[in-house]
């Protein structure tokens, strides 16, 4: 999967888990905030009924008593005690608070005993009533209640009317009524007292009758009577015998109407309509309601952030596996499954492998340091990836090497093109903290259509090409057979190589070292001794020194190589001086890459003194080109060297970077005189040659000279002459 559909595919998860947990949130907010809602409006519901149930019996008796006002009186009390014969456990039931609902002024419970086991009066509690009370005799009567005459022994004012019930757990209950009071109970038999009265009691905003007309018959607002009900939901309602709410608005503002039945023997007598305030309900649900939302939003933000952090790491785990960190630029493996995803979709196409490789970025690494280093770096990926577009993508190979993917071009020419415009951004040179450093630019490039080969083989041939560039010739090269015979060849000397370096017995490789001398013209003796280091390998024979000292510099094998060779010429110079030849020197070859190693001079130390080597005895030969970009800190190496002892030879000299002016400057005592400045003398051109002038300047500076390749009578004689 590419990259782009890769966050695409998050970017989609990530929306997919965002909305799912809003909607999750925002029905779960709904849903809490509405079952609160209507958890309020069913407590109001219930509590409606619960008081529609205790007062309809009442209140249909009322409707029936309205039209017989004869025997009000004894018609009341009956009313009363059959309403009170429903009542049940009157343990919870207060007394008082019942006695004054039904507007009585005594009411009594005898237990069968004719104990008074409670009372409105608790003056009356304990009384017990004797055999002569007209209460006893209802005890043992048949009677289901039993009604008195008044008291005429008594005082007009204090007689009473009474009547006696039985209740079903053999009690009784009496209840009385003052003859003055009859006025007055024929009021409270009237709807309108009742609902009044319920209306106070049960803090209701509004009662009202509805008779089976839809017409609003009695209410406690009388601006409501006389009204018929157009409410479509209230007559459903009312007409389907529902007990039900509603909530509407009013007169008296926003109320919860509930409406229930009111039945006598069976019958529909009509609907009671009792409508409650609910605006204080409203105003706490409203807090509620803001307070659920906060908390919802505070989970939901959390949940949120838990999301969006997800989907972050999400990404930023992407970044990690498929971009450079340093350059910012695709990695390898972005560019591995990029051309693993295209190659099928793209056969027929041409397409091109380019390897970017910065010939001098270790000798700049090593002098500026890596802080510095990694910012050239930087700025080097930021110039080559100008180029990218559809066709071309730029990634980062390793630490100084870029790849360039080429997809769908014409002719090579376009890919020549392509690095000389890559050429073009480097023609100046980087700035990076008052430094200035030209960068030295390499190419190897591998073209391809349909590839049967797999990306490491593909990388395999673009390093080894890379490896077929010489530092002062052409920058670019292409992959070719004999390139890819060379491969192989560089993989067994490694192989070669790291045998020999780990020391594997089994292993048929060796590294041995041949000792050239080295001849004085004046006396004719042997002054010292090259050690020149040859790898033997089982498959190619001996390998020549330019050919696997390449192949260790590509490894990074140099280094522990190198002190090997050192280590062994050291013991080779330990076997000179006890055989009484201390006097003669060993010359040895040192890379430029292992000079510059933080730990070379301790190595140099550690070994001359387990060896037990005069410093003086050893010669450390390096090349002019590891000058060109670290003169001072090799310069200062060179320095500490020559101050143990040890002589400092100048190799090659003439074939790179130096001249004779800069000669001066370099801390050396030997001047290596390369052989392509000896081969051109001969008996037939005995002419003025520039060695002459190589030889004189170097005496003139105080420097010894050594001349390389002296294969003829005709050189050794012109030397002697200059």
């Amino acid at each position: 999967m590419s990259i782009k559909k890769l966050n695409r595919a998050y970017l989609k998860l990530y929306m997919i888990s965002l909305i799912g947990i809003t909607l999750v949130f925002l029905v779960f907010g709904y849903s809490i905030l509405k079952s609160f809602k209507e958890e309020q409006l069913d407590t109001m519901m219930e509590h409606s009924i619960s008081v529609a149930d205790q007062y309809s019996y009442m209140i249909s008796t009322s409707v029936e008593a309205s039209g017989v006002i004869n025997n009000l009186l004894t018609e009341r009390i009956i009313t009363i005690g059959k309403t009170l014969t429903k009542t049940k456990d009157w343990e919870n039931i207060d007394i008082m608070d019942l006695g004054k609902t039904f507007d009585l002024d005594t009411l009594n419970i005898y237990d069968k005993t004719g104990v008074v086991v409670g009372s409105m009066d608790s003056a009356n509690l304990g009384y017990k009533a004797d055999r002569l009370h007209p209460a006893y005799t209802f005890i043992d009567s048949n009677e289901a209640f039993h009604i008195d005459s008044f008291d005429e022994e008594a005082n007009i004012d204090s007689n009473y009317k009474f009547a006696y019930f039985k209740l079903d757990d053999n009690k009784y209950v009496q209840i009385g009524i003052l003859q003055n009071r009859i006025q007055n109970f024929v009021k409270s038999i009237e709807i309108q007292s009742s609902l009044e009265r319920i209306k106070d009691n049960e803090n209701y905003e509004y009662m009202s009758f509805i008779d089976d007309t839809n017409t609003i018959q009695i209410s406690t607002d009388t601006d409501r009577v006389g009204r018929l009900v157009v409410d479509n939901k209230m007559i459903s309602i009312i007409n389907n015998d529902k007990r039900e709410g509603i909530l509407r608005d009013s007169a008296f503002g926003r109320v919860y109407e509930v409406l229930v039945p009111v039945y006598q023997d069976g019958k529909k007598m009509g609907t009671l309509s009792m409508a409650k305030n609910i605006s204080s309900t409203e105003e706490m649900i409203s807090r509620i309601t803001a307070v659920g939302l906060l908390v919802i939003t505070i989970i939901y933000t959390v949940f949120l952030f838990l999301v969006t952090s997800t989907h972050k790491k999400s990404k930023e785990l992407v970044g990690l596996a498929y971009f450079d960190s340093l350059t910012g630029l695709p990695n390898f493996q972005y560019l591995k499954e990029k051309m693993q995803e295209s190659l099928p979709q793209t056969q027929g196409q041409k397409k091109a492998l380019i390897l970017v490789n910065c010939n001098n970025f270790k000798m700049i690494n090593m002098l500026l340091g890596y802080d510095l280093g990694d910012e050239l770096i930087s700025e080097m990926g930021k110039k080559i990836n100008t180029i990218s577009n559809e066709q071309i993508t730029v990634v980062r190979f390793t630490a100084d090497r870029f790849l360039i993917y080429v997809e769908d071009y014409q002719e090579r020419t376009d890919l020549i093109s392509l690095l000389e415009e890559i050429d073009q951004l480097f023609k100046e040179p980087l700035r990076i903290e008052n430094t200035i450093k030209y960068l030295s630019l390499q190419y190897a490039i591998i073209e391809f259509e349909d590839v049967d080969k797999t990306m490491d083989q593909l990388l395999k041939e673009v390093l080894v090409t890379i490896g077929t560039l010489s530092p002062n010739g052409i920058n670019y090269a292409f992959f070719t057979y004999n390139t890819g015979r060379k491969l192989q060849l560089h993989e067994t000397i490694e192989n070669d190589l790291r045998s020999v370096l780990e020391e594997e017995e089994d292993s048929d490789s060796s590294l041995h070292i041949l000792y050239q001398p080295i001849y004085s013209l004046k006396t004719g003796e042997i002054t010292g001794f090259e050690a020149l280091s040859r790898l033997v390998s089982p498959k190619y024979g001996e390998i020549p020194p330019l050919e696997f000292i390449e192949v260790a510099e590509k490894k990074k094998l140099i280094e522990p190589l190198g002190n090997l060779i050192f280590v062994k010429a050291c013991q080779y110079a330990r076997k000179l001086a006890d055989r009484g030849f201390g006097h003669l020197s060993v010359s040895i070859n040192i890379s430029g890459l292992q000079i510059l190693q933080e730990d070379f001079i301790d190595m140099v130390q550690k070994t001359l003194k387990s060896h037990k080597v005069n410093p003086e005895s050893i010669t450390l030969e390096i090349t002019e080109s590891v000058f060109m970009d670290s003169l001072d800190m090799i310069n200062h190496k060179m320095e500490q060297l020559r101050a143990m002892g040890i002589s400092i030879a100048l190799d090659d000299f003439g074939t790179g970077y130096s001249s004779l002016n800069r000669l001066k400057s370099l801390s050396v005592d030997i001047l290596k005189v390369d052989q392509s400045f000896i081969s051109p003398i001969t008996h037939e051109n005995n002419e003025q040659h520039i060695a002459q002038d190589i030889i004189s300047m170097a005496h003139r500076t105080g420097l010894n000279v050594v001349a390389e390749g002296v294969e003829s009578e005709d050189q050794i004689l012109y030397l002697l002459r200059n």
